[in-house]
């Protein structure tokens, strides 16, 4: 027990050593400083404030008054629901506007390393300190914190929850009766709903990222057995949680499909400059303690949006190939004599991951397969 507490301790600590630099502008100032620029950032201070007038019961919630007299007009940004609830706890004790979001933002970054690290370390077995490092990756990595005026982006610890609930049930896929199958799936199920209700694009992604893994399991025997054996036992569970999923995204649909009816989507022409390039992962910002001479001189040769500043880092890429690489090779050793399930498992996660950048790209001539 009491070295569970001193690795606790360890956890918690670090968590919040890596927070202190994430939010280190927040903190040096006394919270004088609000992450993000004077558009986007006071955008996201009043929609949390709009949901804090909702629980109060004060205006409706498909309709900010900041666009008074139109109505449903909140499907224009996302929802930022998870944000809301949070912030109106603070707001409820008598917090500020903008000082309850900082507190809100800074405190879901941290719930991202503590929810990650619950994922890596307990459901998946790692030991404490690769468990650490992996959930400050997560929570506190370079893309987060270059595009930190992205406040909607931030919130993304209901992506790991919903992992939690789908590992479990097929950790313990032998021993589960229907109804605790079901409550792990619909765990599942309704953190994407949160995520999507919070910040859609995290959450979209995250279900493209998820079909196209799904994909990969199916081409090979070991464990499209596996797939087909849990779909077989819990079809029921499988069902009653779809519906549960559909229902929570109810408020969802309410809000983007009138905007999505008058609005339409985003054109392809728009998203294309939007599109990353291989050079945009070296783009660490000009602030980085060791690559800011490098991308201050790459943003002064090429003109990048700050968009495209992606900044997955050097090491991290590298790393990233040699990943493609033992996973290629389990692969073709699978092929050939057939290997352990947990590595090609593990190796469909890494060429999955694989799959969305290089789907996500933009190549010569400006192509890239994201138009099709």
């Amino acid at each position: 027990r009491t070295a569970q507490i001193v690795d606790w301790l360890v956890v918690i600590a670090i968590g919040v050593l890596g927070l202190w630099q994430f939010h280190i502008p927040q903190f040096a100032s006394n919270f004088d400083k609000f992450p993000g620029d004077r558009g986007d950032a006071r955008l996201v201070a009043y929609l949390m404030e709009h949901w804090y007038q909702v629980f109060q019961g004060a205006v409706s919630w498909r309709s900010p008054a900041i666009f008074y007299p139109v109505e449903g007009t909140i499907g224009y940004a996302d929802l930022l629901l998870g944000y809301g609830i949070i912030y109106s706890g603070l707001r409820a004790v008598g917090v500020g506007i903008f000082e309850a979001a900082e507190f809100t933002i800074i405190l879901f970054n941290f719930l991202n390393y503590l929810v990650c690290f619950v994922l890596l370390n307990k459901v998946l077995r790692f030991n404490l300190f690769a468990s650490i490092a992996g959930a400050a990756f997560f929570a506190f990595n370079s893309p987060k914190l270059v595009q930190l005026g992205h406040l909607q982006l931030q919130p993304i610890l209901f992506l790991p929850l919903a992992i939690i609930g789908m590992v479990l049930l097929f950790q313990k896929r032998e021993i589960l009766s229907q109804k605790q199958a079901f409550g792990l799936i619909v765990l599942s199920a309704l953190s994407l709903a949160v995520q999507l209700l919070t910040g859609f694009y995290p959450g979209w992604f995250f279900i493209f990222w998820s079909v196209l893994f799904l994909i990969l399991t199916l081409f090979f025997t070991q464990t499209r057995n596996v797939v087909v054996d849990l779909v077989k036992r819990f079809w029921p569970a499988i069902i009653g949680s779809v519906a549960v999923f559909f229902v929570a995204l109810i408020p969802f649909v309410l809000a983007y499909l009138p905007v999505f009816r008058s609005a339409g989507g985003r054109p392809y022409k728009e998203m294309h400059v939007l599109i990353p390039v291989p050079l945009s992962f070296l783009m660490m910002g000009n602030r980085n303690y060791l690559w800011g001479g490098i991308s201050s001189a790459l943003t002064s040769a090429y003109s990048l949006s700050p968009e495209l500043q992606i900044g997955i880092g050097l090491i991290p890429t590298l790393a990233w190939l040699g990943l493609v690489m033992f996973a290629a090779w389990v692969v073709i050793k699978n092929l050939r004599s057939g290997i352990k399930r947990e590595l090609l498992f593990l190796s469909q996660l890494i060429l999955a991951t694989t799959l969305v950048y290089v789907l996500g790209l933009r190549y010569w001539n400006g192509f890239s397969p994201w138009q099709f």
